[in-house]
């Protein structure tokens, strides 16, 4: 490795050559250091946000399974009645939050993450003729659609595509 005072003395400076050769240097040094910085913070919100969601999602799925696969009576409603009917539960959403009435009993599922509900029912298809499974219940939650298949339920169909969902359990 060659003397920097030997060079530096022989030659009275650096050349405009390795002067731009450091500063090119340098300057990709500090273009990598920063993509670290800015991008690292970046990406670990934007995953954290969609895990956030997907994690909503799933608890949202594990809520309607629970409270509507065996519903024995579903109302799909624009709004809620006045007074509320506490014999019929109620999902609907409310400033955000995803909300179930149970009665007198209020609680959110989800809380100031939903940006949008809707619920609409479609008639399972009935390639073995049993009429166990009639209707599938199908949902969107933040533009996510997914479906649920309720048990043995009768239901007016031309009544579809609403925001709130009132049932009763058996």
């Amino acid at each position: 490795m060659p003397d920097v005072k030997k060079i530096l003395g022989k030659e009275d400076g650096l050349t405009l050559v390795e002067l731009l050769t450091v500063i090119g240097i340098m300057g990709l040094m500090v273009i990598a250091f920063y993509s670290l910085v800015t991008f690292s913070p970046t990406g670990h919100n934007q995953a954290q946000n969609i895990a956030q969601r997907q994690s909503d999602f799933n608890l949202i799925q594990t809520y309607f399974k629970n409270e509507l696969a065996n519903a024995i009576e579903i109302h799909m409603l624009d709004s809620l009645p006045d007074p509320l009917d506490n014999n019929y539960n109620y999902i609907y959403l409310d400033n955000g939050s995803l909300i179930l009435r149970e009665g007198t009993t209020t609680r959110a599922i989800v809380e100031n993450r939903v940006d949008n509900l809707l619920f609409s029912l479609e008639e399972a298809s009935s390639t073995n003729h049993n009429s166990l499974y009639k209707y599938i219940l199908v949902y969107t939650v933040n533009d996510i659609e997914s479906s649920l298949i309720l048990n043995n339920i009768n239901y007016d169909i031309s009544d579809n595509h609403k925001t709130i969902i009132a049932y009763r359990k058996p």
